[in-house]
């Protein structure tokens, strides 16, 4: 019997039945039995509450080496608490014979070989024989309550999923069977959650624990994206099957889902990175490249305009200017401001159009080899340029 079970049954009673923490609950019960003596369910919450209120009788504050706190569940023999281990400190958990159970070599025993049953998924429970024998283990966390707060996504919920699978196969496959667990006995593991009870269970349905899974794991995650395991609590929450085994293959394909987005996500994004290295590393050598070869320096003809007057380029290295002669020279690259393109592609045309003329070079002092030199710098600069405004488009 739990909190929960006590609040179920006087919730079924007719009429308005007192709160369980009222204290005239059990006087108010008794009241109602002898009214109706043959009440089956009067009965067994007059005898819930009972056994509820006389938990602490004949107990110590200190049992079987934990510091008692609050009550977990009880029945006629036993009672479980939450408690503190006086030893390390850490929250435990203990159940404890009531003082004439503990009378009773048959129920001294019974409480052991229940303990052995545990001790497959419970491998850290202990027995303590003493003049009232318990079983006592520490807990793996603090309870595991619905509550916002998770921050670290998908994947993070479906490791949780997984181990917390893992872990409540083991209660169904090795141990006595799954329990209803209180709230108190769901305990945040940190890598899963888990189920903690020294009281075996009568039957074993895994639904209300899946259930309470699902209710955790969903108000925990906060995504709001579509999500193959996200649907399967869903479904959990829905209509959770009774068998823990029976989750498993929807599971795996929950799972297997989420593995293969996650690697057509990892293959594109090492695409991607392999595309952005290499773009990174050309445009290192184009850099590189346009640092390396500044503009010849010279002066030459590069034939005449409309007018007949004698186009001279001229460059000291880092400027290259162009125009007709006798006039102001525009600038066609200097190596602060970078190119006037309309510029430097009209000098690319005026040496395409006509050959280089030695005449002309000779009236201006030019040589006629700078000139093929510079045309060809100027075009194959121009060139540089475009793969670099190309690959600058790219990164961005």
């Amino acid at each position: 019997m739990t909190h929960d079970d006590l609040a179920q049954l006087l919730a079924q009673l007719p009429g308005a039945a007192p709160g369980i923490d009222d204290p005239d609950l059990v006087p108010t019960l008794e009241a109602w039995a002898d009214q109706d003596p043959g009440d089956p369910l009067v009965r067994e919450a007059l005898l819930a509450a009972h056994l509820r209120a006389t938990a602490e009788a004949g107990l110590r504050p200190h049992t079987a080496g934990v510091s008692r706190g609050a009550l977990v569940r009880w029945d006629a023999h036993a009672t479980t608490w939450i408690g503190t281990d006086t030893q390390t400190g850490r929250p435990a958990m203990v159940r404890v014979l009531r003082p004439h159970a503990a009378r009773d070599p048959v129920l001294r025993r019974q409480l052991a070989r229940e303990g052995r049953a545990l001790r497959p998924v419970l491998p850290a429970l202990r027995h303590v024989d003493d003049v009232l024998p318990a079983l006592v283990v520490e807990l793996p966390g603090p309870p595991c309550l619905p509550s916002r707060g998770g921050t670290a996504g998908e994947h993070a919920l479906a490791r949780l999923l997984a181990g917390s699978l893992h872990h409540l196969l083991a209660w169904e496959r090795f141990g006595p069977g799954l329990p209803e667990p209180a709230p108190a006995e769901v305990r945040d593991a940190g890598d899963h959650v888990a189920v903690v009870s020294l009281t075996p269970p009568s039957g074993s349905d895994a639904g209300p624990v899946l259930r309470r899974l699902a209710d955790v794991l969903l108000a925990w995650w906060q995504e709001a994206t579509d999500s193959p395991v996200a649907e399967l609590l869903g479904g959990l929450q829905a209509a959770p099957p009774r068998r823990v085994a029976d989750v498993e293959g929807p599971a795996l394909a929950a799972l297997a889902e989420l593995l293969a987005a996650e690697r057509h996500r990892l293959v594109h994004r090492r695409a991607s990175a392999g595309r952005a290295d290499r773009t990174e590393r050309l445009a290192r050598i184009v850099a590189r490249l346009d640092a390396a070869v500044p503009p010849p320096a010279g002066r030459a003809a590069l034939g005449v305009d409309l007018e007949g007057q004698t186009l001279v380029v001229e460059s000291d290295g880092d400027v290259v200017l162009w125009g007709a002669e006798g006039e102001e020279p525009g600038v066609v690259f200097d190596l602060e401001e970078g190119f006037d393109v309309p510029a430097a592609r009209r000098l690319v045309r005026a040496r395409g159009e006509a050959p280089i003329s030695a005449r002309l070079n000779t009236e201006v002092g030019g040589d006629p080899a700078f000139a093929e030199r510079i045309a060809r710098w100027v075009a194959a600069a121009l060139d540089l340029r475009t793969t670099r405004m190309l690959l600058e488009a790219v990164d961005g």
